[in-house]
């Protein structure tokens, strides 16, 4: 969805800020970001991308999960300094700093694993 409208995505396009992005039963989605940052989202997911700023001062890449599963490997926006990665859930706000992580929803509840580095979960 962007501005309340679908708009049904291909290979290569591009995910905009403030876009929701929805994935169907049994559907996987790998999304490449400015920084090669990697996020995958799993079957039955509403993600929202908030914010994404990869230059100038202070760089920050905002999103929000609403429903589902995903993962996320920070890229190259955290080899700044100020830099803030961060997705927010229903339940925690997880801050990525040179990370790899799942969260989503197991038996009802919402589970997080730290697949790689270290992370900040509040």
């Amino acid at each position: 969805m962007q501005d309340a409208l679908p708009r049904p995505l291909g290979v290569g396009d591009d995910v905009l800020v403030g876009d929701v992005i929805s994935t169907g039963k049994g559907a996987r989605l790998e999304m490449a970001m400015l920084d090669d940052a990697v996020m995958t989202l799993g079957e039955k997911t509403v993600f929202v991308v908030v914010d994404y700023i990869v230059g100038g001062a202070k760089p920050n890449a905002a999103m929000r999960l609403l429903q589902g599963a995903f993962s996320a490997a920070s890229g190259t926006l955290m080899q700044v300094a100020d830099a803030k990665f961060m997705v927010s859930t229903e339940t925690a706000t997880i801050g990525i700093r040179g990370t790899t992580f799942w969260g989503g929803s197991l038996d009802g509840d919402f589970e997080v694993a730290l697949l790689d580095g270290k992370g900040v979960f509040v």
